[in-house]
């Protein structure tokens, strides 16, 4: 019972810690806005890349999403690369696609890339695309078909790269639930929402960031070697952070955000979180990545402490549900405590940030709570596997995307 007080206490200090950071982000986000509000746009051209795969329920909102940024429409083309994975049958993504370019009055330019194979995923796809449209352009960016950015987003992130130390810069994401999803697409949507918030945004305005992801990224061409992602991971965006902080690149943020859709279903959310950790585990396999593609023998000290981060970042990842279901088991009044925490959570979120579609805040508190006993399934569903592959033998790695609507 000492352990489980002890247990108790941390999980308390810890979470009051992240509701005092909501607010503090917030100032910062408004003071970053302020400080750069009112300037006029530079000379950069723009090209946007947006990798698709079974996306015909979402492709027209997507370019309506784009068309409706704040941004000279010759400073920006889009290539949306499509995949030989999905066969032309009519109903596919290119066929609506071209449907849509081809009705539709569009104020930017856009053009069809398709990527002639059957394997790989969103990173193989985004770098064959740059590899066919990379010409003439000052900044490259990467978005999903289902992303959907502020309307000046472009705009700050143009004022960003007037620095020229500045090479990459990265809008975080706001999860918003629609009212079709179930209640642990809605608890996803908080979690992630206050981790994008807590975990990277407040580390970014402090130029201490450190994680990219795959979307929502621009990227000053001059950056950019052979290829915009690793392909040698299940997840692109974590072998690319350990980069960056190996050549001491920082990351910077824009002050509007990227709102995101959910998996809408708990299985969609586990081969998710499956995907992510599977990647996160293969640490060693990273570092010794890094120091091949830069030919050293001994990884920078940023590099270290980011890899020890993320191995610590595991365990809390996977022991997260057990400990919950420990501890409802020995002391629910605790439970009942974090609810009530939750509520001022999710209030103070809905606050600072109003870009959710929330239902209520009783209802999402309590869909929180409920997805900490979820978070750590998809880690275990690894770990499983790995495991059974002891007796089996070793399979060969599946990349997958995320499935996402009716089209998967």
């Amino acid at each position: 019972m000492i352990m489980l007080r002890i247990i108790e206490v941390l999980l308390t200090s810890y979470l009051l810690y992240n509701l005092v950071k909501i607010p503090l982000s917030y100032k910062k986000i408004i003071h970053l806005k302020s400080s750069i509000e009112g300037d006029f746009p530079g000379k950069e051209r723009f090209l946007m890349i947006i990798p698709v795969f079974k996306e015909q329920e979402r492709i027209a909102k997507c370019i309506e999403n784009i068309e409706r940024l704040d941004w000279e429409a010759y400073k920006l083309d889009v290539c949306i690369c499509t995949t030989q994975k999905e066969p032309v049958d009519g109903k596919d993504t290119q066929t609506i696609l071209e449907k849509v370019l081809t009705n539709e009055k569009l104020k930017y330019h856009y053009e069809i890339v398709r990527y002639p194979f059957t394997d790989g995923n969103m990173a193989e796809q985004v770098n064959y695309a740059y590899s066919q449209v990379e010409r003439k352009y000052d900044i490259i960016c990467i978005y999903n078909a289902d992303s959907m950015p502020e309307r000046a987003s472009i705009r700050y992130a143009d004022i960003c790269f007037r620095n020229k130390q500045i090479d990459y810069v990265q809008q975080r994401a706001i999860y918003s639930n629609y009212y079709k999803n179930n209640i642990f697409s809605i608890g996803y949507s908080i979690y992630q929402s206050i981790f994008e918030i807590n975990k990277n945004l407040i580390k970014d305005i402090n130029n201490n960031g450190e994680n990219v992801v795959g979307r929502a990224l621009y990227i000053r061409k001059s950056a950019i070697n052979d290829k915009i992602y690793p392909t040698d991971f299940f997840c692109e965006d974590m072998a690319l952070s350990f980069e960056l902080i190996e050549r001491n690149k920082k990351i910077t943020t824009i002050p509007c955000f990227e709102i995101n859709e959910p998996p809408p279903r708990l299985r969609d959310i586990i081969n998710q979180q499956y995907v992510w950790f599977h990647t996160a585990l293969k640490v060693k396999e990273i570092t010794k990545y890094v120091m091949n593609r830069f030919n050293c023998t001994e990884l920078s000290l940023n590099t270290k402490k980011k890899a020890f981060r993320r191995i610590i970042d595991n365990i809390i990842w996977i022991a997260t549900s057990p400990l919950m279901l420990l501890i409802t088991i020995c002391d629910i009044r605790y439970i009942l405590c974090m609810y009530c925490y939750a509520v001022v959570l999710v209030l103070a979120v809905d606050i600072c940030f109003k870009v959710r579609k929330y239902k209520t805040i009783l209802f999402d508190a309590f869909c929180w709570v409920l997805y900490l006993f979820v978070l750590s399934l998809g880690p275990i569903k690894c770990l499983g596997k790995k495991f059974t592959m002891l007796f089996r033998g070793k399979e060969p790695d599946v990349k997958y995307k995320t499935p996402r609507g009716k089209g998967q």
